[in-house]
């Protein structure tokens, strides 16, 4: 049964849970304002339960000090149950936010120069946070990131080795690496960092399974698909900088978290002093991406259009040859038509190539649709009739 305080603090309602502890919402009786109040599990910190050792871990993470990290304001041990008081975030989580929706490239950007700035801060002072994910990545009610639970983390790993297979429960974003065993290192942050990213604009991780053993099997073994085949609209660059963040061997990778973000910015052409993200940050008219549908219908459309160019260049040769069989009357008839397939198969050209980059999906898909009736209709009645 839980206590209804700790020390100075009367314990509210519970607001998240995870494997090292349950996150309640907590009033503190001297400064008479709410906190978060992070209960941690017994035994989470292993052979380290005495306060001195997390006095001194406290004050190095205290010592971190960056604008994306979630103050932590004391820690505490009680019988022999150590706790953690920081500022309580009430944007919710990233994965309350993933719920309803994938981000956009902007707003996932955003989310990621913020979190990476702080992996950042973290890793310069020799600590590796070790556990990045949805979950952890925490919102303010102005919509800004900021990341949490790397102090747990850190407590967790600061004198030890992890086991191969450690920490069950975020294969997701798990690097291959870590899955092994050994010293924690800050590649793993940015492997989990980009996993997050990954997620945040597919609408799904990059691997699935029915338990974390075959997740971490594909993490292992399966090279990380290609965002394209889940958000077309996120463009090539995008997709070419989470493959390179998400690379099997960690000396691919970017060598700190904030060149990841400078390498995703350039790609999303977003400028890291835009202003800051909206709330809610879900775009409101972008449905959750089924698997594997997106992907089929982009090369349905591909096709289609294909077949659409194809038919362009017959019609355009075909409306030439009646033109010059039937002098110059209809030559001239043709020869606007003809005219105006290469204008449309200009325009095709250049929407192919925009699509590539950018374009938006269904816009490409009328557009292609709204020429052909148009055409067609235009030549038969000029040319053939």
């Amino acid at each position: 049964m839980q206590p209804d305080h700790l020390g100075d603090y009367e314990l509210l309602n519970p607001i998240g849970e995870g494997g090292m502890g349950i996150v309640w919402r907590a009033f503190d009786s001297k400064l008479r304002r709410e906190v978060a109040l992070k209960l941690l599990r017994p035994g989470v910190l292993g052979d380290q339960p005495t306060s001195a050792a997390l006095s001194r871990e406290a004050r190095a993470l205290a010592a971190v000090e960056h604008p994306a990290i979630v103050p932590i304001y004391e820690l505490r041990l009680d019988e022999h149950r150590p706790y953690m008081i920081m500022r309580l975030m009430t944007g919710g989580t990233l994965t309350d936010r993933l719920r309803s929706g994938r981000l956009s490239v902007e707003q996932a950007t955003r989310v990621v120069t913020r979190v990476a700035g702080a992996l950042d801060a973290l890793h310069a002072r020799g600590m590796t946070h070790t556990d990045v994910k949805p979950s952890n990545i925490l919102f303010d009610q102005e919509s800004s990131a900021y990341l949490s639970d790397f102090g747990i983390a850190r407590f967790a790993s600061a004198t030890q080795s992890y086991p191969p297979a450690a920490a069950a429960g975020v294969a997701e974003y798990m690097s291959p690496e870590r899955i092994k065993g050994g010293k924690a290192d800050p590649s793993w942050d940015i492997y989990g960092l980009a996993m997050v990213c990954f997620q945040a604009l597919a609408g799904r991780p990059a691997f699935e399974g029915d338990d974390w053993e075959a997740v971490m099997y594909q993490q292992l073994n399966v090279i990380v698909p290609s965002l394209s085949d889940f958000s077309p609209e996120a463009g090539a660059r995008v997709s070419a900088v989470l493959s390179r963040a998400l690379a099997k061997d960690p000396s691919e990778r970017f060598p700190t978290a904030s060149s990841f973000a400078a390498a995703l910015e350039a790609a999303a052409d977003t400028p890291s002093h835009a202003d800051p993200l909206p709330s809610p940050l879900i775009r409101e008219h972008d449905p959750a991406v089924t698997k594997g549908r997106t992907a089929e219908l982009s090369e349905f459309i591909r096709v289609t259009w294909a077949i659409l160019g194809l038919g362009w260049l017959v019609t355009w040769a075909y409306s030439f040859a009646q033109s010059w069989q039937s002098g110059l009357e209809t030559w001239a008839i043709g020869a606007g038509s003809g005219l105006a397939a290469v204008l449309i198969s200009g325009v095709y050209v250049l929407v192919s190539y925009l699509f590539d980059q950018d374009w938006n999906f269904r816009t490409y898909t009328y557009l292609g649709t709204t020429l052909s009736l148009i055409y067609y209709p235009l030549w038969y009645y000029l040319v053939v009739r």
